[in-house]
């Protein structure tokens, strides 16, 4: 009664192949294990352009076994008699042990015992893991079957390799990674998160410092079925306008970092219930009306973390504040050719050049307390609005604040004031360039 053995290995191209390496099981010692004669089982292994290795199947053979020749793949067994197949994928110590017992059953012909039900990887291979030290990091049973991970640990080129053999992860947390250091993911971070195509919730953060474009190559990587996504405490001055894709997000939190600007992408996520838009430094006081129109159902926090400014209002409340403090709620949104842009007011009060030039001084006074009205979206002055945002878009290459005109697609940023030395560049529309 014979068996075979084969290892496949998992990669990046192909969903299984099958190594160099060619494994026999025998129940006759005698012909293929001559100088183990006490072996009751033996492993014949055969790699090419090398000496033929066997194994005798003891308990203390196992370790051998599997760090010279497993390698963490999948281990295929056919029985020949009866016509059974065991799969062992990311074989340990303990399934090797069962392994032993069960070819020995079969070897001493009690094909009754023969287990295989219990014999898969998936009922005995963690689900669950939460690594916190480097001794876990290296020794922790990762597989296919591991849906939980969490990583509070500082970042190891091991991450990379973890992520790719836990393929169906659903929740991921990485913490503290970068504690005390900038951020510095390699690109094969970005490939493994890429492979993780059932990750629900997503954590990274109590991080140094982040820069955006790191954060741009995060939110690019991760699947857009995310319902939850964690990027809090990381140190980010500005997120990247990337968040549209995520249309099934219920929770997001990107407080305590020290952001003055909210990407407009945040508005078409129509599904949110909670969003923390908390800074460390720098007070958000008041989300502009477009912002909270789109989250009507969310429990929007929002202020300083450092002091006891945190605001947690319902959207009606904020609403009502918000309109009854702007003079102009009470009139219906203009026409678009009533929209009062900055480059009709240089039209009205000087010549309009299509290079960057000084600002009239005429012009300086007439709008240095000038904002547009997150309600209207006319010039508005100081008073009577409590407002504390603008907008601006990318055209041609260049980030412009401007007022609404039509459907352009907007990012609200905070409010931009004009100095002596401030310049405007016009190009069709209006650029404010201000600290």
């Amino acid at each position: 009664m014979e068996c075979q053995l084969a290892i496949v290995k998992s990669n990046s191209n192909q969903r299984v192949r099958y190594s160099n390496v060619l494994l026999t099981l025998t129940n006759n010692p005698s012909k293929t294990i001559k100088h183990v004669p006490q072996s009751p089982l033996g492993i014949e292994i055969k790699k090419s352009s090398e000496p033929t290795i066997v194994i005798p199947l003891f308990e203390n053979s196992i370790d051998k076994l599997l760090t010279n020749n497993i390698n963490g793949g999948m281990i295929t067994i056919i029985f020949n008699e009866p016509k059974k197949i065991m799969y062992i994928k990311h074989g340990n110590k303990d399934y090797l042990k069962l392994l032993v017992l069960n070819l020995t059953y079969l070897k001493n012909g009690d094909i009754e015992k023969i287990n295989l039900k219990n014999f898969t990887a998936s009922t005995r291979m963690p689900t669950k893991l939460a690594i916190d030290t480097f001794s876990k990091l290296k020794s922790a049973q990762y597989s296919e079957f591991v849906t939980s991970l969490t990583l509070n640990i500082k970042y190891d080129k091991v991450f990379c390799q973890i992520l790719r053999g836990c393929e169906k992860l659903e929740i991921l947390c990485i913490k503290k990674a970068f504690e005390t250091s900038k951020v510095n993911l390699p690109k094969m971070f970005f490939y493994a998160l890429l492979n993780l195509k059932k990750l629900q919730n997503f954590t990274f953060s109590e991080n140094f410092l982040m820069e955006s474009e790191d954060v741009a190559s995060l939110l690019e990587s991760l699947s857009c079925d995310l319902v939850s996504l964690n990027l809090e405490d990381n140190g980010v001055t500005e997120f990247p306008d990337k968040f549209r894709k995520f249309q099934k997000l219920k929770v997001l939190n990107l407080g305590n970092n020290c952001i003055k600007t909210i990407p407009c992408s945040l508005t078409f996520l129509n599904n949110l219930i909670a969003l923390d838009i908390t800074t460390k430094n720098v007070l958000l006081l008041y989300l502009p009306l477009r912002c909270w129109n789109s989250f009507p159902q969310a429990d929007v926090t929002f202020g300083a973390r450092s002091g006891s400014d945190i605001i947690r209002r319902p959207h009606e409340e904020i609403i009502r504040e918000i309109t009854e403090s702007c003079y102009c709620h009470i009139h219906s949104p203009p026409k678009f050719k009533e929209v009062c842009s900055l480059v009709e007011i240089c039209i009205g009060n000087a010549d309009v050049n299509y290079t960057p030039f000084p600002l009239p001084y005429n012009i300086k006074d007439d709008l240095s307390t000038a904002f547009y009205c997150d309600l209207c979206f006319k010039l508005r002055y100081n008073d009577g609005h409590h407002c504390q945002f603008s907008r601006r878009i990318m055209a041609f290459g260049r980030q412009f604040i401007m007022p609404h005109m039509g459907n352009v697609d907007l990012s609200i940023f905070c409010r931009t004031k004009l100095y002596d030395d401030a310049q405007i560049q016009g190009f069709g529309e209006i650029l404010i360039v201000g600290e």
